[in-house]
């Protein structure tokens, strides 16, 4: 590691002592207050914190119009009652997770919290964007299983449109949306979908009104 690197490391866990971080709910405790607010959620990971802060993510150009609607949502997290923002937990604590993971995530707090925290609400608190990673990065495999039960718990009965990249496949071979009553999905590009944004946002206002949950 270059000198340079293992100095912001370093002020990365002095920042995690002294408790400098965001607010982020448990895995558990975001699954279950997605389910009993039945709210919308705005999950940010690693590459749209990339797209927030101007840079281009593996999956989308750079885009400023896309970049400034992405910091308008950070900054007005609080105003709307029926929508959460969903960050990391790991931005806050690095417990649960994996060795391998944890030290990613000790590495790109480092180097990219200033640049994030100045785009959050302190007094805010946030959902985990970690409830769609909930298994190849936790340490207790035992936790997952339960992870996975709140998921399919949130579609039970309901009719589901999924709307996703062309190689995502939610859900495809495996028994997580069994429970839904129907599940049907709006296919859209793999990358840069940004470009096409009016053209997918007007196929889900035409086929939303058929489904309980997109």
């Amino acid at each position: 590691m270059k000198v340079d690197d293992a100095m912001l490391v370093v002020r990365e866990v002095r920042c995690r002592f002294a408790r400098d971080v965001p607010q982020v709910m448990s895995t558990e405790d975001s699954l279950n207050y997605i389910a009993r607010h039945r709210i919308s959620v705005s999950r940010f990971g690693d590459g749209e914190f990339d797209i927030a802060c101007g840079l281009r993510a593996g999956f989308q150009c750079e885009s400023r119009g896309l970049s400034g609607r992405m910091n308008d949502m950070l900054r007005n997290a609080d105003e709307n009652a029926h929508h959460k923002i969903a960050i990391p937990l790991v931005m806050a604590t690095l417990r649960g997770y994996t060795h391998v993971s944890q030290w990613w995530w000790l590495k790109y707090c480092a180097k990219k919290r200033s640049a994030i925290q100045e785009k959050l609400n302190m007094d805010y608190v946030y959902l985990d964007s970690q409830i769609s990673r909930i298994y190849i990065n936790r340490r207790r495999k035992e936790d997952s299983i339960r992870y996975f039960d709140l998921w399919k718990a949130l579609w039970q009965g309901e009719r589901i449109l999924v709307v996703e990249g062309d190689n995502t496949r939610f859900g495809v071979g495996n028994d997580l949306m069994d429970g839904a009553s129907m599940v049907n999905r709006i296919i859209g590009p793999s990358r840069d979908a940004y470009a096409r944004y009016e053209e997918i946002y007007d196929s889900i206002i035409d086929h939303a009104k058929d489904y309980d949950l997109v």
